[in-house]
């Protein structure tokens, strides 16, 4: 079939036409030109007179038709028939150009706010740090990188996610409000898909954090595929992932071509869980290194120190807390032994409130120690724990509890799921301490079903929040069964530690009033380990250390191991103690302040050595040791 001309003409001016707003605007003005040009020269070539008889030369007639043409007032003042009606069909003209032209402008105006809207236009920006997903953890993160970005003229954080842009923007304000001089940026777009990396400037950034959440470990796999596979994959950036199951770190190093710090948040979620549940007060010390609000670890070039046994580092830093030490490219020392000697090129490893505050102005040389009652040993007798909640780190929990529990210990697992006994039996087979692992499907916020499990024989019980709901859900169901236990603990003169796992951070103060041993922040501890590893690599090695189950851990040993109750003495007699009996001490925790949360439940972590301090019998101190 021949296709007409007026099918080619109006084929052609749809093509014009869907340009956008910059061609319709290009059409609008070309039509102006005409009309006035039209007119000009009929003007000045018919020789139309105006209201006084004279005829217009071209330059003039043209200026005369473009104020018509933009002015329609204008020709009220005109006379003469002739210039009347040429100068009206002008102003007719222009009006509908104008009208158009305004049409067209606001169109496209709409149109580009809109796509503003949407998020997808890129940023520009350098030495910032971009955040790759949307979970639950992304608000600790956002509030910890604000910190420590605190002491910066202008910083940014941009975060990528496959969500709408204003409702980003709208939850950050509302649960950050004002961020100081950090920008938070948000954009829309898929983290797995290379292109759209492009948008948040990943090739010009310092850090890039991969967020995952339950279940979607592949999702992270492929943004660090997504990452890999741009030009800009070996930039000068970091980069920083969290990986739910150990199984998949692997392929998560691969994807990334190693060049990826890889963070098993379950792991470190359960074993310190695990730990705090036997160590109250555990998880105010992790927070209080982890955050950016106190005392952070530091890796300091101390020309002063070398040469130096160890032992006599540690107390060389008055208002700095010693845990390691770094030799030049190698791994980082965590509590090394007493002896050894710091070479050239070796830094400290130093829990500080800044790294300017990292200098030596303590003691030449550590002080002697003073005998002090035997060592405690590793509790490993028999204990009982309840656990009342399920949820996906519930298996590597009881996995690391049956390496520090002794014999005949048991555990009961109370939660409202049917199907988990299954998911228990691998894990019964690799325990050998605990010698019972029981399931009871229950509601644990119930409190006749509370009222009926043996909390009178309990050592320990740890409530755990659900991860199939969401989280101001199962924070409430944690508080209400909170509130059963310590009133059933109270009511009946029953003692068990109580630990309890949230997974909002603004939970934790309504929490408070349960009186619970210990809280542990999900989001919040996921979070600030994030930061602290992608404002600092180096870190990675340490956390990696102190997060799992081989090497140094952090642990709380009575005082009289060290130096003798009830007698004045000073942090470096306490430290240079520690030191000696080859443990690396962080501070101590007040027994009489342990339930007091504006003393930080009694933790006091890198203390003024020089301070004199009279320690109780049931106070404790806490190290860095290898058991």
């Amino acid at each position: 079939m021949k296709t007409t001309i007026r099918a080619r003409w109006r084929y052609a001016f749809d093509s014009f036409m869907s340009r956008g707003t910059a061609s319709l605007i290009v059409a609008l003005g070309v039509v102006t030109l005409v009309l006035v040009v039209a007119a000009a020269l009929l003007l000045a070539l018919v020789g139309v007179p105006d209201g006084d008889g004279n005829t217009l030369a071209l330059g003039e007639a043209l200026w005369q038709a473009l104020m018509r043409a933009m002015d329609a007032g204008a020709v009220g003042a005109d006379t003469g028939w002739g210039f009347r009606a040429v100068m009206l069909a002008v102003t007719l003209g222009g009006i509908f150009v104008l009208s158009a032209l305004i049409g067209v402008i606001s169109s496209g105006l709409e149109a580009r706010f809109d796509e503003l809207r949407k998020g997808r236009s890129a940023i520009v920006e350098s030495g910032h740090t971009v955040i790759l997903g949307w979970t639950d953890d992304i608000f600790s993160i956002l509030s910890e990188l604000v910190a420590a970005n605190a002491n910066r003229r202008r910083s940014c954080v941009a975060i990528l996610a496959d969500r709408d842009k204003v409702a980003m923007e709208d939850e950050v304000r509302g649960r950050l409000g004002k961020t100081g001089s950090t920008r938070v940026v948000c954009r829309t777009g898929d983290p797995r898909d290379a292109d759209s990396l492009a948008i948040v400037s990943v090739a010009t950034s310092r850090a890039v954090v991969v967020l995952s959440g339950p279940g979607s470990d592949a999702d992270s796999i492929k943004t660090l595929l997504a990452l890999a596979s741009r030009p800009h994959a070996r930039g000068s950036y970091h980069c920083v992932a969290e990986i739910q199951d150990q199984a998949n770190e692997k392929p998560a190093l691969i994807a990334a071509r190693g060049q990826v710090k890889v963070v098993l948040t379950a792991d470190i979620l359960a074993r310190t869980i695990a730990q705090t549940c036997r160590q109250s007060g555990l998880s105010v010390v992790y927070e209080e290194f982890l955050d950016f609000g106190g005392s952070e670890i530091y890796f300091q070039d101390v020309p002063a120190a070398r040469g130096l046994r160890y032992r006599d580092v540690v107390t060389r830093f008055r208002t700095s807390a010693v845990i390691g030490l770094a030799p030049p490219d190698g791994h980082p020392l965590l509590n090394p032994p007493p002896d050894t000697v710091v070479g050239p090129g070796w830094k400290v490893i130093a829990l500080s409130e800044d790294d300017d505050t990292v200098v030596p102005d303590g003691l030449v040389s550590a002080p002697p120690v003073e005998p002090a009652a035997p060592g405690s040993t590793a509790s490993h007798q028999g204990a009982s724990f309840i656990f009342l909640g399920w949820n996906y780190k519930l298996p590597v929990i009881l996995r690391e509890l049956d390496a520090y529990t002794g014999p005949d210990s048991k555990a009961i697992i109370l939660s409202p799921r049917a199907e988990e006994p299954v998911h228990l039996a691998a894990v019964r087979s690799l325990c050998s301490s605990l010698s019972s692992v029981e399931y009871l499907c229950a509601d644990p916020s119930d409190r006749a079903v509370l009222e009926g499990l043996a909390l009178a024989d309990a050592a320990h019980v740890v409530v755990l929040c659900d991860d199939a709901d969401d989280p101001a859900a199962a924070d409430a169901k944690a508080l209400v069964t909170l509130l059963h236990l310590r009133d059933l603990a109270s009511a009946n003169g029953w003692r068990y530690s109580l630990t309890c796992e949230l997974l909002d951070a603004r939970t934790r103060e309504l929490a408070r009033v349960t009186e619970a041993d210990d809280f542990i922040v999900s989001d919040r501890l996921v979070g600030l380990l994030l930061v602290q590893i992608a404002e600092n690599p180096a870190l990675y090695d340490v956390f990696t250390e102190l997060f799992s189950p081989e090497g140094s851990e952090v642990y709380f040993k009575p005082i009289s191991d060290y130096v003798q109750p009830g007698a004045e003495t000073d942090g470096y007699a306490v430290f240079s103690a520690a030191a000696a009996r080859g443990h690396s001490a962080l501070g101590w925790r007040i027994g009489s302040l342990k339930s007091n949360p504006a003393a930080s439940y009694g933790v006091r972590i890198n203390p003024d050595k020089a301070q004199k301090v009279v320690f109780d019998a049931d106070d404790r101190l806490i190290v860095v040791a290898g058991d």
